[in-house]
């Protein structure tokens, strides 16, 4: 069910030593709006909750950034930079090129490659408490929950923000084609049957998008352009990105109706930066209100 306050609670009793609790954390996609999250995870650590979770899942954007958090403090810093630097520059982001609006494979060699001064850490994520699971999709729509707390954590991240559409690259994990898993928002369905056995007792999700739907807006001018970006490049992916406000409501019944664990959405109060973007200033201050929102919530 959904029960914010609950969630809240037993974090809280989980920093004071109650065992009984066994909390997961689900971070959402977004693109530049994962500013935001990387911001929550800042102050998290800061407030010594990270150890509070027992399962870490991330999405798109989101899974970057919970690599990032899993790696530690230090780590957490070097990954929310990434959002005011290497994403809002041209080099990343650029809606005029005729390809790779997007350029993915730029933020995979931040990321991961030897020679980065960004590159995640994989041996703390193999060697913290939690467990790590990515969210892709399959290029035929199946939805796929990987187990990233292996060495095998690099191209589950590719494959988690390969945004389609301006985009378009694929990453090939256990012989199938996943991408960015870009209409489905909360997939818990498939989440609970991947730790089924874990007895988990709440999940806290960290939203990037606010509650009402009238605040998700781009400018006119941005959505319509990137609306005819996608529709020459990829119509089937512009019509699931219209049908995804159908499935997501399907998925928040899922949530509701789920006996047992208390699910709890922090939704920020209104849009602090916009999916696409090359604002760094506005990247910086998604990242501190998204500390704010974790200040206010645990206070």
């Amino acid at each position: 069910m959904l029960n914010l306050q609950a969630v809240v609670d037993s974090v809280k009793k989980r920093k004071q030593g109650d065992r009984s609790k066994h909390i997961g954390l689900f971070v959402c996609g977004g693109n530049a709006r994962g500013a935001y999250n990387a911001g929550n995870f800042l102050e998290l650590h800061q407030q010594g909750l990270m150890d509070c979770f027992d399962v870490v899942i991330g999405q798109s954007a989101g899974s970057v950034v919970a690599a990032y958090g899993l790696a530690g403090p230090e780590q957490t810093e070097i990954g929310s930079s990434i959002f005011y630097v290497e994403m809002a520059s041209e080099k990343y982001f650029d809606l005029g090129r005729q390809e790779k609006q997007l350029d993915i494979d730029y933020i995979k060699e931040v990321i991961s490659y030897s020679n980065s001064p960004k590159r995640i850490d994989r041996d703390k994520i193999l060697s913290c408490r939690q467990l790590f699971y990515t969210v892709c999709q399959t290029t035929k729509g199946q939805i796929r929950i990987f187990d990233s707390k292996t060495v095998s954590i690099f191209p589950h991240l590719y494959a988690s923000i390969a945004y389609p559409g301006l985009y378009n690259g694929v990453e090939r994990i256990n012989g199938e084609e996943c991408r960015d898993c870009s209409i489905t928002k909360y997939p818990f369905k498939e989440i609970m049957e991947t730790i089924k056995g874990l007895p988990i007792t709440d999940f806290l999700i960290l939203e990037n998008w606010p509650e009402k739907t009238d605040e998700k807006k781009y400018t006119l001018r941005e959505e319509a352009r990137l609306g005819e970006i996608l529709l020459k490049k990829n119509s089937i992916v512009l019509k699931e990105v219209v049908a995804s406000d159908h499935i997501n409501k399907k998925q928040l019944e899922y949530i509701k109706n789920l006996p047992g664990i208390n699910f709890g959405i922090v939704y920020p109060k209104r849009v602090f930066s916009k999916t696409f973007t090359a604002d760094s200033d506005l990247a910086k201050f998604s990242i501190n209100e998204g500390r704010r929102m974790i200040q206010e919530l645990f206070s």
